[in-house]
């Protein structure tokens, strides 16, 4: 997230941010009904029970952590380093950032 750089499959499979990769849409719907059938295998009530407990834990994070990116995205648009972005966007050149 902090140099902005797209990653590829692999790059997430090696930092954890996925767990598997698929070739393609038919392997991704196998390894997806295989995950669902461990899921689905469990107690229901201890299923249910985690989700919730995970829900609840997530969710003030995820609000609080969308307030503070609401808050600064108001702020960073006002930014000469926002305009500036926009202009080197639109004038298709790499933007000059002053950290203003």
């Amino acid at each position: 997230a902090l140099t902005g750089d797209d990653i590829n499959a692999r790059q997430a499979l090696a930092i954890g941010l996925v767990n598997q990769i698929c070739d393609d849409h038919a392997a991704l719907l196998s390894a997806a009904r295989a995950l669902a059938g461990r899921i689905a295998a469990n107690p229901p009530l201890v299923v249910s029970a985690i989700k919730r407990v995970m829900a609840q834990r997530v969710a003030p994070g995820v609000a609080q952590g969308n307030l503070e990116a609401a808050t600064m995205n108001g702020l960073l648009t006002q930014s000469e380093d926002f305009a500036e972005a926009v202009r080197a966007f639109m004038e298709r050149r790499s933007p000059n950032f002053r950290g203003r």
